[in-house]
């Protein structure tokens, strides 16, 4: 696995230069700024929307199985934790 995007965006030039004819500058800075853009992104915002589906069901489980048990700490940390990496505002009931 690629540890910068730098590293990733030259082995896809490098790649897709062998395969065609294509200028290997432009692949590379394609690819790069692409990749950019994309991790500049909140990650609830690189989801799909099956995956962001996922992700609520799962903090909503969470949290209806928070009600009424005594050790809820456990739960409660779940929701803490889903909100700190997606954002309060993915949770939020329309």
């Amino acid at each position: 696995m690629t540890k910068t995007i730098e590293e990733a965006a030259k082995r896809f030039a490098n790649r897709e230069y062998e395969i065609g004819q294509v200028d290997w500058d432009a692949l590379y800075k394609g690819y790069y700024h692409g990749m950019k853009d994309l991790f500049a992104k909140p990650l609830s915002d690189r989801l799909t929307a099956a995956e962001k589906e996922r992700v609520r069901e799962k903090y909503w489980q969470a949290a209806k199985d928070w009600v009424g048990i005594s050790d809820a700490r456990g739960y409660c940390r779940t929701c803490i934790a889903l909100e700190e990496i997606f954002g309060k505002e993915m949770f939020e009931k329309e």
